[in-house]
């Protein structure tokens, strides 16, 4: 498996719930788009990369607008991987060697999965008991006993320790439901077994592949109708949920 170096650049940009999937498409790029890495990789040779002209503009914006990225959190992917670059410029990813990812990771803040910290409320068995009900019992007589007794049995003036492990429970399922829910999407849990497909068919057409030509490249001997149309519908998908712009097609292209 190819191998992938982290290194620190913008501390909030990728600190989003589609970190994840946005990771998925970069490694797509890498594996069925390859241009996209040694375009910039060529353009990094020659050197002077983020070098600013006189109107404030430099090769890689240049690059940036050629390629078609506009997406602040590509960026950052493109950013850390002049980075990485030049940390190691005679280094495996800096050759593009096979074996390596070739890019690097931006910094993302907070990117730990967050603890699991259940809150309960009112975390003891509940007691109604009247308030004035000591004054009641001083000095009552056996019937006004009974029928305080009763009144505490018809009122349930004490949760029993079977409500009480219900009500608990019950909080705590419910409190971890959510949790689960809050951690599928944003740290990579929730994925499908297509997700690595529709991260592959949104880098090839991110790069200008027809939708028809991918279905015949990765949809043969599929049992789609309308293979091309499967495409465009699982790119338009994946694109949304990374809020990844894709460039313009051109007219007739499909």
């Amino acid at each position: 498996m190819a191998r992938m170096a982290r290194t620190e650049n913008s501390p909030n940009s990728c600190a989003h719930p589609e970190y994840a999937q946005r990771s998925l498409f970069v490694f797509a790029l890498r594996r069925r788009n390859q241009r996209f890495w040694r375009s910039l990789n060529q353009l990094w040779r020659q050197g002077g990369i983020l070098e600013r002209d006189a109107l404030g503009g430099s090769p890689l914006d240049d690059w940036l607008e050629e390629i078609g990225v506009i997406d602040d959190w590509l960026i950052d992917f493109v950013k850390a991987t002049i980075d990485l670059w030049n940390s190691d410029p005679d280094g495996p990813n800096a050759a593009l060697h096979p074996d390596y990812g070739w890019f690097g990771i931006p910094y993302l803040e907070g990117s730990e999965v967050p603890d699991f910290q259940p809150v309960f409320d009112r975390p003891y068995p509940i007691s109604t008991t009247p308030h004035d009900l000591r004054e009641r019992l001083s000095g009552a007589s056996s019937s006004e006993l009974s029928a305080i007794l009763a009144e505490s049995r018809r009122d349930e003036w004490a949760e029993t320790p079977e409500e009480f492990d219900k009500r608990m429970r019950d909080q705590f399922d419910t409190q971890l439901t959510e949790y689960k829910k809050s951690i599928r999407s944003p740290y990579g849990y929730n994925g499908t077994p297509y997700i690595l497909q529709h991260a592959d068919w949104t880098a090839l057409a991110f790069g200008g592949l027809p939708y028809a030509e991918i279905a015949r490249w990765d949809l043969a001997k599929s049992p789609h109708s309308t293979p091309a149309n499967t495409v465009r519908m699982a790119v338009d998908r994946f694109a949304t949920d990374i809020n990844l712009t894709l460039p313009r097609r051109r007219k007739g292209v499909i």
